[in-house]
């Protein structure tokens, strides 16, 4: 019997997100302030299926910003996603995790803390996938350093996974 190295790989990301599911929970709870909202934890396969759909898309238009904020981001983009249902990619973890879908008003914490949650890259993308945005954090010392991009991508047509 041969196994599918998709499958073969899908089952080691599964195993690896066991042992970070603590870990980026929680980091969830601390980026999206009203978790009372339903957020829906996608398989890795409708992962996979949204970044597959995200890579044919061209690119309309690009913003880039270097910002000394997770607030100034905020005030950037979040007008962007409040109307919107969107997913959230967090760091590396939705590789081994899978990806997240948050409702329309779901609201983003200003005081997120990159370095007390280890935390340094966020995407979103709108579940229509007509915006990108990310967030990548670095820090070098005492100087911090948000590197916040929006993306107008071209609309996709085809439905994707709830």
């Amino acid at each position: 019997m041969t196994i599918n190295p998709y499958d073969k790989e899908l089952l080691y990301r599964k195993a690896q997100g066991k042992k970070i599911q603590n870990s980026h929970e929680k980091k969830i709870r601390e980026i999206f302030t009203n978790n009372h909202q339903k957020i829906a934890k996608l398989k890795l396969t409708e992962t996979d299926d949204v970044l597959n759909k995200i890579k044919k898309l061209k690119l309309k238009t690009c913003l880039n910003e270097e910002l000394h904020s997770f607030s100034e981001c905020l005030n950037r983009f979040s007008p962007e996603l409040y109307q919107k249902e969107f997913y959230a990619f967090i760091d590396e973890d939705w590789k081994y995790y899978g990806a997240i879908k948050l409702p329309k008003k779901t609201i983003i914490n200003p005081q997120f803390d990159f370095d007390k949650s280890v935390s340094d890259e966020l995407r979103f993308f709108t579940s229509d996938l007509s915006i990108q945005i990310s967030i990548d954090y670095s820090s070098y010392g005492s100087k911090k350093l948000y590197e916040c991009t929006i993306r107008r991508l071209l609309p996709n047509q085809e439905p994707l996974p709830s």
